[in-house]
């Protein structure tokens, strides 16, 4: 009895003291919370910028200040000010936290900061500038902290910009594109003398359109860019740009101005206009084909024949047509190129027919059509001398024109063009083999060799797989195991990827997924390896036993996008690629 109280007591002091500890810990956190509290409230960030809103490309201030009102002294006190990527400094140092050093701040007192910015052109208006200010106080070695965040209004330069352009045209027709650009700096409440920030209009054309002329004219630099500073809020501007494009009919292209301003040695798009153009059928139609269709996938050794169809789409006749056709690809072998009539001029790759070596082609009835061919082979194999010798194609860029132009085209010739692209497609392969013999692959396969009747006899397959001239998706290499062989659940690769076992299917399949072009050329094969036991049957005696049903691989050619397969034969125990076997050691005994 007395032993049970003794313990009762010991255990009741034991949780007072834990319950006294726990009160104490509390007390001093509040406490400490309390006090940390008060002294961060003693503390003030003031921020203000010079102008509210602030506009893009124009220097404006801003002014931090911060105060001490509390009942110490601030020591060793930095300020940090993290500004937001659209608006750097104004002396154009890449910075995006300002760090200062303020020294010591008296009670009662306030520093003052000042930064000179300027906004660039952002998707967002509203900017927010962070700024934090740590001090300690007095000989406490603990670190303080107050925040405040500045709200910054930017807004884009008062411009106005509005770019027209025909809706349709010719190819070869000249078409005119007018860019009308003004400002309001009222808007802004800015004066019209406000020094902007130089200016620059720049055209955005597609890639065959050749400039006739402009009002004013370009810069000297560069023929598609104009500049425009100063403005004059009275005066609105335009620019005035005249030229040809040479695309196929119906293609549909954009032209774009762009007001662009040079913000510290930098130029931002500020303001941005397009405009859409389709190409009308032309009096002079032109289309190509190759192998009698527009879409051909061609492979190496293959002989593409081209046809380029031309008729005469209006009630005039056209005189003196000339048609060229410029080919280019790095599997083309020209010493098979061949045309009945045209010109090659080796030098640019460039067949020509005209009325000389073509009649037909001196005055073309209206409704009329016609075609002129030839037809060039590929090298049997792929140029593959480095890594980045992939994608390969064949491509004829044609052109025909007259000096004859319809009533109410305005153009001093018709021309219309058409293009081919022929894709190579790629070339995949995988080679299975068998190994009794196999250190190199790591494994040890056991077993009795010759196979014996009854007895299992481990081997090893390797899946090599070489990929030529394109990147693959999707690459999967399989196999069944046939009856009597079973997997040891032993494999390997070199890759990332990892061999499988399907039971439900009794197959061994390897999903390599990406195989990019020249693996196993330039760079080394990827490789599976897996290890199999075969355990022969009194059928299998007196000849070589099956080990591995023929291997199958299915890709998808990145570059074709169609689908890509390749195999293997069949293994057995006659084992080719095994140099340790002799002829004859396979046959089951």
């Amino acid at each position: 009895m007395k032993l049970l109280r003794s313990n009762c007591g010991r255990a009741k002091s034991s949780s007072l003291w834990i319950i006294g500890t726990i009160i104490v810990i509390l007390i001093v956190g509040v406490g400490l919370y309390l006090w940390t509290r008060s002294s961060s409230q003693g503390v003030s960030i003031a921020a203000s910028v010079s102008q509210s809103p602030v506009v893009v490309g124009m220097p404006f201030s801003v002014k931090v200040d911060l105060g001490d009102t509390s009942d110490s002294d601030l020591e060793n006190v930095q300020l940090s000010v993290s500004l937001p990527s659209s608006l750097v400094m104004a002396d154009g140092s890449n910075m995006s936290i300002i760090n200062q050093s303020l020294g010591n701040i008296s009670k009662g007192s306030i520093n003052e900061q000042t930064f000179q910015l300027v906004p660039l052109p952002s998707v967002n208006s509203s900017q927010t500038i962070a700024i934090t200010a740590s001090y300690s106080i007095g000989s406490l070695s603990a670190k303080f902290q107050t925040t405040s965040n500045l709200n910054v209004n930017v807004q884009n330069l008062p411009l106005t910009l509005e770019l027209t352009s025909p809706s349709t045209t010719f190819s070869g027709e000249e078409m005119e594109s007018v860019a009308a650009y003004g400002w309001n700096p009222a808007s802004m409440n800015m004066s019209s003398s406000t020094t902007l920030p130089p200016l620059s209009i720049q055209f955005i054309y597609p890639g065959t359109f050749s400039l006739s002329s402009s009002i004013p004219s370009a810069s000297a630099a560069n023929e598609s860019t104009w500049q425009i500073n100063p403005l004059d809020p009275s005066d609105p501007g335009k620019i005035v740009v005249r030229g040809k494009v040479s695309l196929p009919d119906q293609t549909q292209f954009n032209t774009t101005a762009n007001i662009t301003a040079n913000i510290l040695g930098k130029n931002y798009v500020i303001l941005s206009s397009s405009a859409q153009t389709t190409v009308n059928a032309s009096p002079l139609s032109l289309d190509i084909m190759v192998n009698n269709s527009t879409s051909t996938v061609a492979q190496p050794g293959e002989t593409l024949d081209y046809t380029l169809n031309y008729k005469n789409n209006t009630q005039v006749a056209f005189q003196d047509i000339v048609i060229q056709a410029n080919v280019s690809g790095g599997m083309l072998d020209w010493n098979t190129l061949q045309s009945s009539s045209a010109n090659f001029d080796p030098n640019t790759n460039t067949l020509t027919w005209d009325p000389e070596n073509t009649p037909g082609l001196g005055s073309f009835a209206p409704g009329s059509s016609g075609s002129v061919s030839f037809n060039v082979s590929l090298d049997k194999s792929y140029p593959i001398n480095q890594l980045n010798d992939k994608d390969f194609s064949a491509s004829v860029n044609a052109t025909i024109t007259s000096p004859t132009v319809p009533y109410l085209i305005t153009a001093d010739q018709t021309v219309n063009t058409a293009s081919s692209i022929t894709k190579v497609g790629g070339l995949v392969s995988v080679q299975a083999a068998g190994y009794f013999r196999d250190a190199v692959s790591g494994l040890v396969n056991s077993g009795p060799w010759p196979p014996q009747n009854g007895t299992p006899t481990e081997y090893t397959i390797h899946w090599d797989l070489t990929n030529y001239s394109t990147d693959l998706n999707n690459v999967q290499v399989e196999a069944q195991l046939p009856p009597g062989v079973t997997f040891t659940g032993q494999s390997s690769s070199n890759t990332s990827s990892t061999l499988q076992y399907s039971s439900s299917t009794n197959e061994m399949i390897w999903n390599v997924g990406y195989l990019p072009a020249t693996s196993g050329i330039l760079t080394p094969a990827p490789e599976g390896i897996f290890q199999i036991s075969a355990t022969p049957q009194s059928s299998d005696v007196g000849q070589y036993m099956n080990l591995l049903g023929p291997t199958s691989l299915s890709a998808q050619d990145s570059f074709t996008n169609l689908p890509l397969t390749a195999g293997s034969d069949a293994i057995t125990t006659l084992l080719p690629s095994d140099k340790t076997v002799a002829s004859g050691d396979g046959i089951v005994k």
